[in-house]
């Protein structure tokens, strides 16, 4: 009862935290964003200080359409603004795989971000570099040469089409409290199945403890380095680190799908290793 008790308490805690992290990261990008929405206007007079040309363009699905580009047209930006939010992703999506289409294999610079009615992405690749973004129906997109990308950057940040520098920084504070539970969360599997505590800490040693733990042989851990291997591996070790719990095959064949939540379940209730 004690460590149904710790389980459910530490269930709660991880909702209350992530909830409050989305509720803060929602609050702040719908405000950052709506502050940043550019005009056709700002737009056209942003451009026109640069000496750029600036046409007027005709789509059936948009309402402004401006195409501002070099003389050399080696540089062209579009500022397109859609009748709906629907008919914005739609001419997004069509920009989007415009873009995409241009990969090719080998070394390339990818920057793709999604958040609520904010969509940006940017692809150096072959000497050439693209950015679409879209701020609700408001759509940006530029085409040049490599040598043209710092200057598009400048005109995506002054427009408000450029996401916050600090977005790395949220993901990457999620991800590092993932890290630290999971730390905890092995720390007191490998404890309750009779292995200290610290060995969960160590890359490689790790794995090998936990397939000593799962399957009573050590040297398994060599299947989690191997490539394809391991994408039946790893499943197939959740699904036997459950079995020595005393799990039910539910229980186990759940956390195939789910070993974050079962794995947890097992370091804080009483189940038992059976070795």
């Amino acid at each position: 009862m004690k460590g149904n008790k710790k389980l459910f308490a530490i269930f709660i805690t991880e909702i209350v935290i992530v909830v409050l992290m989305a509720l803060g990261i929602a609050i702040y990008y719908n405000k950052y964003f709506d502050d940043q929405y550019a005009t056709q206007d700002e737009f056209r007079n942003l451009v026109n200080s640069k000496n750029y040309t600036v046409e007027d363009l005709i789509r059936s699905d948009v309402k402004v359409y401006d195409l501002a580009s070099t003389k050399d047209k080696e540089l062209s930006l579009h500022y397109i603004v859609a009748n709906s939010g629907k008919k914005a992703n739609k001419v997004f999506k069509s920009l989007y795989y415009q873009i995409n289409s241009r990969k090719q294999s080998g070394l390339m610079s990818v920057i793709s971000v999604d958040f609520f009615n904010y969509n940006y992405y940017s692809l150096e690749n072959g000497g050439n570099y693209f950015v679409v973004a879209k701020n609700d129906n408001t759509i940006f997109a530029a085409a040049a040469l490599s040598q043209y990308k710092d200057e598009i950057n400048t005109v995506v940040k002054d427009l408000g089409f450029s996401y916050p520098s600090n977005t790395i920084y949220v993901i990457s504070s999620i991800v590092i409290v993932i890290y630290i539970l999971m730390i905890v969360v092995m720390w007191k599997v490998f404890e309750k199945a009779g292995v200290k505590g610290w060995k969960s800490l160590i890359p490689i040693y790790n794995c090998y403890w936990l397939s000593k733990i799962s399957f009573n042989k050590g040297w398994y851990f060599i299947f989690m380095l191997i490539t394809p291997i391991n994408i039946l591996f790893i499943p197939a070790t959740s699904y036997q680190l459950s079995k020595k719990f005393g799990k039910s095959t539910l229980f186990a064949v759940l956390s195939i799908f789910f070993p974050y939540i079962t794995t947890q379940i097992i370091a804080f209730d009483d189940s038992k290793y059976i070795d």
